[in-house]
This record gives C-alpha cells, sequence and structure tokens, in this order.
C-alpha cells in the first residue's frame, strides 16, 4: 500500500457511508451481524478505531495507545455518526499521508503508516458488511480495497478472493478446507523482504486457465502456451510479463529490484525482478498483472468480480 497512502482510507470509508446512508432511518439498535453490538455502536466503534490509528501516527506513540477515547452522545442519529466516521476517516487519511516512510507508531510492534491505513480500511469494510447484515443490506466488501487489505495484512492467508478471505479471517465467514477463525488481532508490522517461488505458487493457485511447466529445469507459469512468469534456475530472479513500452522506466525507478530482459528476450514484453527485494504483496500485484495479460478480458473480470 506504500504507493497510495491514506486513499484507500478515503474509499472505505466514502463506501461505508453510500452504502448505510439510505438506511439511516432504520433500526440501529438492531444486532450488526455476528456481532454482540448494535448496528449504531459498531458505526461508532469504526469512528473510534479511525481516530485512535489516527492519534498514534500522528503522535509517533511507540509505547502503546495514547491514552485518550472518542465518545459520541448516546443519542446521536445515525446519519450523525456516520458524519463522525467520516471525520475520523480524513484524520487518519491525513495522518498518513503526512507521516513519510519507515517505522511511525506501534500497534503491537512497530508499523509504518500504511500498515496503519491497512487496519483503518479493513475495520471500515469489515464492520460495514456488520452493520449492513443487521440492517438486511445486500452487500460485499470491494474486491480491490480488500485485496489491499490481505496483501498487507494477510499475506500467508490460502489463495482465494480477497473479500472471502477478509471475511473468514476475521471470523465472519466460513473457507473451505479451512476452521473457522475464533481470534484474529492485526499485525500490521513491517513484512521483512524477500520471496520464494512457493510464495508465488500459492498466489497463482487461484487464477483460471493458469498451470505450472518444468522446461530445461526451470519453472515457469503459463497460461495455454503463453510463459506469464519465468523463474531462474537457482530461482532467485523472475521474469514476468510487463509493458514493453514501460519496461525502461520501471527498472530505472528501482534498478536495484528491477532488471532489463536477457537479450534474447527483449522483443518480448518481459521484465525481471530479484526475489529478495520483494514482498508477499508486490509478488502478488506483479504476477497478477502479468496473468491478466495473457487470459482473455471476461476471464479476468469474473475472477476480479467486476
Amino acid at each position: 500500500m506504500s504507493s497510495v497512502a491514506g486513499q484507500p482510507v478515503d474509499e472505505a470509508v466514502a463506501e461505508m457511508v453510500a452504502v448505510l446512508t439510505p438506511h439511516a432511518d432504520a433500526d440501529w439498535q438492531a444486532r450488526a451481524g455476528s456481532l454482540e453490538w448494535s448496528c449504531w455502536t459498531t458505526a461508532a466503534h469504526v469512528a473510534h478505531d479511525l481516530a485512535a490509528y489516527a492519534g498514534q501516527v500522528a503522535g509517533r506513540a511507540t509505547a502503546g495507545y495514547l491514552p485518550f477515547d472518542l465518545v459520541i452522545q448516546p443519542g446521536a442519529p445515525p446519519r450523525e455518526v456516520l458524519g463522525v466516521v467520516e471525520a475520523c476517516g480524513r484524520l487518519l487519511s491525513a495522518a498518513v499521508a503526512g507521516a513519510g516512510t519507515g517505522p511511525v507508531a506501534w500497534h503491537w510492534g512497530m508499523s509504518d503508516a500504511d500498515g496503519f491505513a491497512a487496519m483503518g480500511t479493513a475495520e471500515v469494510l469489515v464492520h460495514t458488511s456488520d452493520i449492513s447484515q443487521g440492517l438486511g443490506v445486500a452487500w460485499l466488501p470491494p474486491e480491490p480495497l480488500c485485496q489491499l487489505v490481505v496483501d498487507r495484512l494477510l499475506p500467508n492467508s490460502p489463495p482465494g478472493r480477497a473479500s472471502k478471505i477478509l471475511l473468514w479471517a476475521t471470523g465472519r465467514a466460513d473457507l473451505a478446507g479451512h476452521a473457522r477463525v475464533g481470534e484474529w488481532v492485526w499485525r500490521p508490522g513491517l513484512s521483512p523482504l524477500g520471496v520464494t517461488i512457493d510464495d508465488a505458487r500459492a498466489i497463482v493457485a487461484s487464477l483460471p486457465r493458469s498451470y505450472e511447466a518444468l522446461v530445461r529445469d526451470r519453472v515457469k507459469f503459463r497460461v495455454g502456451r503463453i510463459v506469464y512468469a519465468a523463474f531462474s534456475r537457482d530461482e532467485t530472479i523472475m521474469g514476468f510479463g510487463f509493458p514493453r513500452e514501460e519496461r525502461e522506466a520501471l527498472v530505472a525507478s528501482e534498478p536495484d529490484k528491477f532488471l532489463m530482459p536477457e537479450p534474447s528476450d527483449m522483443r518480448y514484453q518481459w521484465v525481471r525482478v530479484r526475489l529478495d527485494a520483494l514482498d508477499v504483496g508486490e509478488l502478488r500485484e506483479l504476477l497478477i498483472d502479468a496473468w491478466r495479460m495473457c487470459v482473455p478480458k471476461k476471464v479476468a473480470a469474473d475472477y476480479e468480480g467486476l
């Protein structure tokens, strides 16, 4: 999430407000999904968490959470509670945007600002789902926002649609072949760099029409006869599909990470990357973008839920 600052928080809050405002006159004392809280209390909790995360980032709190709380007047109507959520979302978005890089504050260990943005986005999405269930509103969290959360906060989760993974990992849904989650906590600490070919296998396992081939002792991922990713024999370098006209700019932007293709591959839409310079989220993005270049648009759209 490092390149988008507080944008996911803004988008998640905007989605929450758009989905729930038309139902502001419903019974917000109804139970929110599987929670013990009412819909009203759950919305107030979202505002509280966004404010707490913003305080951590802005205050550079390193020893624990700052000793303050957010109190919403008990009689406030749902529209006003959603207004508080919007205000607190803007606080977190602004704090993240101005925080710079590197570890900035504590949440079960030190995290960078984007980790707090991921947590804020996750809280908004999962609790909007809770409230929607309580109000009888049919809604699923947007797939792109869920993918950002999964990449940062749940990098070792099973393959599958990010919205399903997020709801399963927070104890809100079942996932075939996996036990129901009973307890969980966000761990936004910076992930160590370095991925392996097994990380790549886990990511592509859910991609339609993708399969693995071994060619001259090199692992390649294909769609039909088209190779969209290939690994060096020592599995330290990954080549992947990438627009030919954009690769020079990519390599120039991070020359310690990205490499131009081998001379024999220069005519292809191809570039290379060092696996020890990636984290799982980056690897996922590169692989899915490369796979998307090889499949029909409808296949990609169905996979992404568009």
